[in-house]
């Protein structure tokens, strides 16, 4: 597994930007989700607004579409859930920096007990 360090806008809508490092790992191989349904996933949970529910030290499937399917995985924050629209950019990173041959496969790790999996449905 290749894994490569992302630099991301945490608060967009504020005057002063936030700076967050992550590790994205790719997984991208010949069954790999397609790029098209990778891209619908990602674009039903920017539409989905608000939190995205997930369980303690297990993934949970926040949208499938197709071959692709997007999972929040590890123990919920104490004090904050993350919003669909933050998952969905992680995912996007994924899809940006995992992309081989219209495939993209990976993991993002957000923290120290989270991650967002892009995976096959």
């Amino acid at each position: 597994m290749q894994f490569f360090k992302a630099f991301a806008i945490a608060a967009l809508s504020s005057p002063v930007f936030t700076w967050a490092v992550f590790d994205v790992g790719c997984l991208t191989r010949n069954n790999s989700p397609v790029i098209e349904d990778v891209t619908d996933c990602i674009n039903q949970l920017y539409n989905r607004g608000g939190d995205c529910p997930h369980g303690n030290s297990a993934c949970n499937t926040l949208v499938s579409h197709g071959s692709a399917t997007i999972k929040l995985c590890g123990a919920k924050l104490q004090t904050t859930d993350l919003t669909c629209s933050q998952v969905a950019g992680y995912a996007n990173d994924i899809q940006q920096m995992c992309q081989i041959n219209g495939l993209a496969e990976g993991t993002a790790v957000v923290n120290a007990t989270q991650r967002v999996v892009v995976g096959h449905s």
